[in-house]
């Protein structure tokens, strides 16, 4: 069965909502997986995943709830996951940039950062992502998401 994945947050938040009503007919529990200091909110996933208002209010309520006590990042409606797993895994994961001419890769950070299919420019060497990660740039300590434009030369 897939995973519905509806956010990630710091897995220290208190508010994270460990029992409530996910997407699905009937609703599917809500559960945290926690990897570090991330944790994913997500729930099985229904087989007949559909953009019908009630997943789609129970996704806004999830994230609303999550959110209370601390920053949520939303992942867009139906994103989907093989597992628990993979989830855990990509929480695992750091920033890291691949050229893909050379193959080479840079860790950017230490850190989870996201980057959407636009966000590499047409020659291939500029890369917008956004990162709540403190350590990209000296001196970050606002505690915030930024966005960050990289030129990889």
């Amino acid at each position: 069965m897939s995973i519905y994945v509806y956010g990630i947050a710091e897995a220290a938040n208190p508010s994270h909502p460990e029992k409530g009503d996910g997407i699905g007919d009937p609703p599917r529990p809500v559960r945290i997986l926690r990897e570090g200091d991330l944790a994913a909110i997500v729930s099985d996933a229904p087989e007949d995943l559909r953009p019908e208002r009630r997943d789609l209010l129970a996704q806004q309520h999830v994230l609303a709830q999550a959110g209370n006590s601390g920053p949520v990042l939303p992942m867009r409606f139906g994103s989907l996951a093989p597992d628990d797993s993979a989830v855990t895994a990509a929480l695992a994961d750091r920033a890291t940039l691949r050229d893909l001419e050379t193959g080479t890769e840079e860790v950017v950070s230490n850190h989870p950062a996201s980057a959407g299919i636009d966000a590499v420019g047409a020659g291939g060497r500029d890369v917008v992502f956004h990162s709540a990660a403190d350590d990209i740039v000296p001196d970050d300590t606002n505690g915030k998401s930024d966005v960050f434009l990289r030129r990889c030369y």
